[in-house]
């Protein structure tokens, strides 16, 4: 009767660890400010996960201007299109939508970098960050 409770505990290890804060860095980009750019020119446009039927242009996001391009993001129709993250810097935490595919790091909006630094964005520039997912809708 051991056996299964060790492959309970082993899935909730599992689980849990895959919600662990995870280290990567975050910049910004003023496109994604832009409330009129068309979803149909991201990553998660179309497709079976794609976000554009439902949310036409980035300003249609509630979340808006807390979205970003992600790094878990690998490209078009990605499964990861619409998840949540949480991003924290040096104390401060914002909640951001991954909406478009972003290499080795979350690109955002500079409304959310600026909210995460302090209204630091600029002078930053990239920020190093620790993120998580969210298991529910941002």
């Amino acid at each position: 009767m051991q056996f299964p409770a060790l492959i309970l505990l082993l899935l909730a290890l599992t689980t849990s660890s895959s919600l662990a804060q995870q280290r990567t860095a975050a910049s910004y980009d003023m496109k994604y400010d832009n409330p009129n750019l068309p979803t149909d020119v991201t990553a998660c446009s179309d497709g079976v996960n794609g976000l554009s039927r439902d949310y036409p242009t980035l300003g249609s996001f509630p979340s808006f201007p807390f979205i970003c391009g992600s790094p878990t993001i690998g490209g078009w129709n990605s499964s990861n299109c619409g998840k949540c993250y949480r991003l924290s810097y040096k104390g401060r935490t914002i909640i951001v939508k991954a909406v478009d595919m972003a290499v080795g790091r979350f690109v955002c909006s500079k409304g959310a970098l600026d909210e995460l630094t302090g209204g630091m964005a600029i002078a930053l520039g990239i920020v190093p960050v620790e993120y998580s997912p969210i298991p529910t809708a941002c």
